[in-house]
């Protein structure tokens, strides 16, 4: 919904569908090959139902393992569709830290893929940057998201390892790796 808010804002007249899947949440403990298998699957099947002119796919896990795989299945062999993916805001994250000393919060599989350390070697080379992951502050955000209590305390357990100290610097920019994040 935080990715949604934005493409309505920015084209309120184009007719959307959004698909969210609730049987695969959360996705950042599925191994790669599965998830990438239930990600083409599913999208394959809207493809299929809706004919889009794009694909946006707002979930910076989903992108970081399946982009290339949509991609490669909605080019030259098949329907030819643009897709978006949302990645890690890596690139800025090393553009605003003064420091050069920042970290990306994100669901584990984003934090492990190649994906996510070639953006930190092209564009955040010259910065200490710490990949935090786990799946716990999806499911809280989640949690507000459909008004149920959340335990404050908890946030600031999960997020603690993304504040660190580095050769006298400290990190000034944390980078919402999880298009869920926002909602906390």
């Amino acid at each position: 919904l935080t990715v949604l808010r934005h493409v309505v804002a920015q084209l309120p007249a184009i007719n959307l569908v959004y698909c969210i899947d609730d049987g695969g949440f959360p996705y950042g403990d599925w191994e790669e090959v599965a998830l990438v298998a239930r990600i083409v699957a599913l999208v394959g099947g809207l493809v299929e139902k809706f004919r889009p002119c794009a694909i946006v796919i707002a979930c910076n896990t989903a992108t970081t393992v399946a982009l290339d795989a949509l991609r490669a299945a909605y080019s030259d062999d098949g329907p030819r569709i643009p897709i978006v993916g949302t990645v890690p805001a890596i690139k800025v994250a090393a553009k605003l830290s003064k420091n050069r000393v920042f970290s990306v919060l994100a669901t584990p599989c984003s934090v492990r893929r190649d994906y996510t350390k070639a953006l930190i070697a092209v564009f955040a080379g010259s910065c200490d940057v710490t990949l935090v992951g786990f799946n716990e502050l999806a499911a809280i955000a989640e949690d507000k998201m459909f008004g149920r209590a959340i335990d404050i305390c908890r946030v600031a357990r999960l997020i603690d390892p993304a504040f660190v100290e580095k050769d006298g610097k400290q990190t000034d920019t944390v980078v919402l790796g999880c298009t869920h994040y926002p909602l906390i």
